[in-house]
């Protein structure tokens, strides 16, 4: 089989975005709570190769904010692609960094493990390690306002779903209001689930005008406290990423772990990150984070340093199938996202395109046993988009 790998080649890129998916009734995110989102835009690559074997990929964002072209895909990163071996994996990193300034391109080297995991017959995760089947997920939640007795409701019927864990969203304009809202969870679900909590501060830096609150030292400080008398699992991205040397006093204090690190991108600001101290546990995200070698890296650093990853995931369901098999080779990662917000966040909104969405069984999701990817592709949908067969 290393004979094959070694003589596929690429034979052709093709890109088509796919526009105004609905995913929300009305999505307020907390980043910006005047906003109120109701689609998504997508873009989706198909790779061929000579061996007729195909890989497919795609990332996207909130309406209008389609992170690429599919234009640019043909006169930028198709010249660049056609006729290279698909086991260049290095040098197709390299390039994907070259370009990182005119759109966000690493997806497209998903599709070409893809491929990769077809040839030799195997899941991704089995041919990067195999650790494990399954990992246990976490439903991650985000409308901003989402009163206390709300959420509450919301995470007993996560539980009745089959969930074991919830990432909350702290968006409120005083310490009070957010521990108002963690406490009323806690109260409804008991010592059933794990609860994680996120602040989406890490771009905040002095000076922003970033909509939203912004927290200080001492208002990290003092929710990470609370948060532990509450038993949360980890709280994300209290504080922003300029801000390190505040970043590492907030470690070093907080009676729970501190995570971050899902707006890096490439091997050095990880680097940087562990040796920084500032995180107990980084986030990479396998689709704008970079390409899944990147990946691999950037766990064995992580790894090297004792330090969990927890995989970020919150631009397509391709991104949270790369982050499965990532999350499985190892079998270290604690939790995998898994974009879940009711009305506001669906499921089926994020994995477009696939023939049904991935379940939770159990509180985990189960890794495809099938070679690639293994992701059930809507074979209408494709045709319809024109990237079928």
């Amino acid at each position: 089989m290393s004979t094959d790998l070694d003589r596929l080649v690429i034979r052709d890129v093709r890109a088509v975005e796919v526009r105004d998916v609905p995913f929300s009734v009305g999505l307020v995110p907390p980043w910006n709570p005047a906003e109120r989102i109701t689609t998504r835009d997508y873009l989706v690559v198909r790779v061929e190769t000579n061996a007729g074997v195909f890989g497919i990929s795609m990332d996207g964002d909130y309406t209008p904010a389609l992170p690429a072209r599919a234009e640019r895909v043909r006169d930028l990163v198709a010249p660049y692609f056609v006729r290279k071996r698909v086991m260049d994996m290095e040098a197709h990193t390299a390039f994907l960094h070259s370009i990182r300034a005119t759109g966000r391109w690493y997806f497209i080297a998903v599709a070409l493990w893809d491929i990769v995991g077809k040839i030799a017959g195997l899941p991704l995760y089995r041919l990067w390690g195999g650790a494990r089947d399954r990992v246990r997920v976490y439903a991650s939640t985000v409308h901003h306002g989402r009163a206390p007795e709300a959420r509450a409701e919301d995470c007993r019927r996560y539980l009745e779903q089959g969930y074991r864990a919830v990432k909350l969203r702290l968006s409120a304009d005083t310490i009070d209001g957010d521990i108002a809202l963690i406490a009323a969870c806690r109260e409804a679900v008991g010592d059933q689930m794990d609860i994680m909590v996120d602040a989406n501060q890490a771009g905040k830096g002095p000076g922003s005008n970033a909509p939203g609150v912004h927290w200080d030292l001492r208002r990290a400080q003092e929710t990470a406290r609370l948060l532990g008398e509450l038993g949360v699992a980890y709280l994300e991205e209290p504080l922003p990423y300029v801000l390190e040397d505040n970043g590492r006093r907030l470690r070093e204090a907080s009676p729970i772990p501190i995570a971050g690190g899902e707006g890096k991108q490439g091997l050095q600001p990880f680097w940087h990150l562990l040796n920084a101290g500032v995180y107990d546990i980084i986030q990479p995200d396998p689709i704008t984070g970079g390409t899944p070698t990147d990946m691999l890296k950037i766990r064995a650093l992580a790894e090297a340093a004792e330090t969990a990853v927890v995989y970020h995931h919150g631009k397509s369901g391709v991104g949270f199938m790369i982050g499965l098999h990532l999350a499985a080779a190892f079998g270290d990662s604690p939790w995998l996202e898994y974009m879940d917000d009711g009305p506001f966040w669906q499921p089926a909104g994020f994995q477009v395109g696939f023939a049904h969405t991935v379940p939770v069984v159990d509180g985990y999701v189960h890794c495809p046993d099938v070679p690639g990817l293994g992701i059930p592709w809507d074979e209408d949908w494709l045709r319809a988009i024109g990237l079928g067969d």
